[in-house]
């Protein structure tokens, strides 16, 4: 009865506050991933800033070794410089070119990883609100069931004695307020005294301590 309905009550709550640990924690692993995420994105957002200004000073560089060269070659042509002069300016352009595919492989790995952040982060963020909104649900039904409990456990009716139900006020699915009077209930033992009226034509078919069977509509 009501022992059962308290100890149902008490698991649901602490089944309850089990769904809300349970949503705390994934509002917290949301958070502090979204600080780490967030950190990671600034460090890699500089880096990627400093790469491109690396990348774009060589490009003045670059279009000054390539007029050197050309101007070394015109001058061996000339007879002005030897042929190892313009090989010693070549292999300085190809040690040029290595620094700035080195630079432009560097900025695009740190694009890369920009965008593997943000999709993770997304990632992340997705599957913790889906985590969290199935853990929503579950505190619903939870906080569902221990209302019905509550209301099972205060809808049980207890005669103070023992007996039988003679008569009932109430039917099924009314409303009743705490103090109204829902049952007679008559003792064990007790006798049960009826008032009936009987049609005047069957008064001479009856006699004293006849007896009789009572038929009456359920309740």
């Amino acid at each position: 009865g009501n022992d059962f309905s308290k100890m149902t009550i008490e698991i649901l709550r602490q089944q309850r506050d089990l769904i809300l640990e349970k949503i705390k924690q994934v509002d917290s692993r949301l958070t502090q991933k979204k600080q780490w995420l967030s950190e990671r994105l600034r460090m890699n957002d500089h880096q990627t800033d400093e790469a491109r200004i690396g990348l774009k000073s060589l490009e003045p560089a670059v279009v000054q070794a390539k007029d050197m060269i050309e101007r070394y070659r015109e001058l061996e042509r000339e007879g002005f410089v030897s042929h190892t002069v313009v090989s010693e300016k070549l292999s300085d352009f190809t040690t040029l070119q290595s620094r700035v595919l080195t630079a432009t492989q560097q900025v695009q790995q740190l694009e890369r990883q920009n965008v593997e952040l943000r999709v993770e982060s997304a990632d992340f963020e997705q599957q913790a609100n889906s985590d969290k909104l199935s853990f929503q649900m579950e505190l619903e039904k939870t906080n569902q069931a221990i209302e019905l409990a509550k209301f099972q456990s205060n809808s049980l009716v207890t005669a103070g004695v023992g007996g039988r139900v003679v008569v009932s006020s109430v039917r099924l699915g009314q409303y009743v307020n705490r103090g109204d009077s829902l049952f007679m209930v008559a003792p064990e033992g007790a006798k049960i005294s009826v008032r009936l009226n009987v049609p005047a034509e069957a008064t001479a078919r009856l006699e004293v301590g006849q007896h009789v069977k009572l038929r009456y509509a359920a309740f």
